[in-house]
């Protein structure tokens, strides 16, 4: 699972770094770059994806960041002096190329593609029922998540039945 924080960023350059104006304005610039950041510096999901849903579900200011590592108990310092600086730029920068290459263009947000491709069924199962999406569609080995979800599934199925 990759996060792409642009958007409908637009990004223009000013020699030797990239200017960025966001839809919903410079909070919300604010918000990516330091969720830019924390992809890089937090480097895996199990670590990062705590972080950006306190995110998320707050404003996503630099104080809430601060707020949400030390809840998360780990040190925001290296994602804050990213955030506010040239590697930070440069990431953005990154993040606004894998924006401009979806194809098909995203038209709404969230976009979601899984292995590059992206549809409207895809967009509906993720978001309605991620879990039973990624299980049906994983090919190892099934993760006990799997197996509990079919467990429940078929319990739901006899209640309904019964």
């Amino acid at each position: 699972m990759e996060l792409v924080p642009f958007g409908n960023t637009k990004e223009y350059q000013k020699g030797d770094i990239y200017l960025f104006y966001c839809q919903h304005g410079a909070k919300e610039c604010t918000g990516n770059m330091i969720e830019t950041c924390a992809t890089k510096h937090l480097g895996n999901l199990t670590a990062l994806a705590p972080f950006i849903y306190c995110m998320e579900s707050h404003l996503p200011t630099r104080p809430q960041a601060q707020s949400c590592a030390k809840s998360l108990g780990f040190d925001y310092s290296p994602i804050d002096k990213c955030a506010n600086g040239t590697e930070g730029n440069a990431l953005e920068h990154e993040m606004a190329v894998k924006t401009r290459a979806l194809d098909p263009p995203h038209e709404y947000l969230p976009w979601i593609a899984v292995n590059d491709v992206h549809t409207s069924e895809i967009q509906s199962e993720v978001q309605n029922e991620m879990l039973k999406y990624v299980c049906k569609e994983y090919k190892g080995p099934k993760p006990a998540a799997c197996q509990n979800l079919s467990r429940m599934s078929a319990t739901k199925i006899d209640q309904e039945i019964l």
